[in-house]
């Protein structure tokens, strides 16, 4: 069980984790707070002093280049690959993880100290190291040499090697502060009390094009006793142009703009708001899964956008406000646990001892 802390930042809330990485000589540097993203696949600091902490046997000669949002409009950096040890949150230990350290960034440390990327590898490109100079803004490189995988996919990969289940469980209270979040690894994902406790909604399909790509089949509204549907499908799976995602760097659900013009327009003649939910393709031919979240909860909280192109769908952080998932990379599905009981519960006081993981292994190159 690893925690995470949910905060308000300026764009919006975000889960977070603490990572400490761990220079040559072996000490721990000072935990550094990362922003959680299943949308990317580089663990990546933004102090770039730490960099020297590491002697010429943990810097390689790859880079990382990334862009952030449509068209890079979230931001970016560039910055050296480095191997080492790495520790998050003082619950789990990763040998020979790559990590790149910032040394020209936009956007990206304004209210972290870096970001955590828990994609798949598809999405981390390594590049042969160049100095793009100090401003952010330069074009990445064009020609890369592979990818690799971030130290929690890394470790999921090993996992899979060794015909692990590789389970990735990742809940979130609805509520800002310490450790109202949690990520789960393998038996954990479906031993913990969110899994347990909760009433499974179902299991859907999952594709790993490097995001943590869905199908939806269907969305319906619901108001006053009447139901809108639009199907034929909104999006799928394999689509890039009109791609559905799960992503907890992305503060809202993010819906076409024409669904969204329609429950304005019932907001704004005070007709009761109901829920909006989205159908996604069950995995290996099951039944759909359907995920309803409440519309005036969404609008209230600013959970809930209209895309700038009107094409796919980003559900956000909001999803795990009402649902616990349980990610099978090895199986391609996703399963959502409903958590509307455990919300309505009042609060307890627990003490809990976690104990610390080391995983060892040569990185993945591909």
């Amino acid at each position: 069980e690893i925690p995470l802390n949910a905060k308000d930042a300026s764009h919006g809330m975000r889960l977070s984790i603490s990572v400490s990485p761990v220079s040559s000589s072996g000490q721990a540097l000072p935990a550094q707070e990362l922003r959680l993203d299943t949308g990317s696949s580089t663990l990546a600091f933004c102090n770039s002093s730490l960099a020297s902490h590491f002697d010429s046997s943990a810097k390689t000669d790859w880079m990382s280049c990334n862009t952030y949002g449509p068209d890079g409009s979230s931001g970016g950096y560039w910055g050296r690959f480095y191997e080492s040890v790495v520790d998050l949150q003082g619950s789990l230990k990763i040998d020979d993880a790559f990590f790149s350290i910032m040394e020209a960034e936009e956007g990206m440390c304004e209210n972290f100290q870096g970001i955590f990327g828990i994609g798949f590898c598809q999405l981390d490109d390594v590049f042969d190291y160049k100095d793009l100079g100090q401003d952010f803004g330069a074009e990445c490189p064009s020609q890369d040499r592979g990818v690799v995988a971030q130290p929690l996919m890394h470790l999921m990969h090993k996992l899979k090697q060794a015909a692990g289940s590789q389970l990735l469980g990742i809940y979130w209270s609805g509520s800002f502060g310490k450790s109202e979040g949690k990520l789960f690894l393998e038996g954990a994902a479906t031993s913990n009390r969110h899994y347990t406790e909760g009433s499974i909604v179902g299991q859907a399909h999952l594709n790993e094009r490097g995001w943590y790509n869905i199908a939806i089949e269907e969305i319906t509204i619901t108001s006053s006793g009447r139901t809108w549907a639009v199907s034929n499908p909104v999006c799928r799976s394999m689509s890039i142009s009109h791609s559905c995602v799960m992503d907890t760097g992305t503060p809202t659900l993010v819906i076409p703009k024409k669904f969204l013009a329609g429950i304005l327009e019932f907001a704004a003649i005070d007709v009761p708001l109901g829920s909006i939910s989205f159908s996604l393709a069950g995995a290996n031919g099951g039944p759909p899964v359907a995920l309803e979240f409440d519309v005036a909860t969404l609008l209230d909280k600013g959970w809930i956008e209209g895309a700038e192109k009107d094409e796919g769908i980003i559900l956000g952080l909001p999803l795990w406000a009402t649902y616990y998932t349980v990610f099978d990379i090895k199986g391609h599905t996703v399963t959502f646990v409903s958590t509307a009981e455990e919300a309505s519960e009042p609060a307890t006081t627990a003490t809990t001892t976690t104990a610390t993981t080391t995983m060892t292994g040569p990185p993945l190159l591909v």
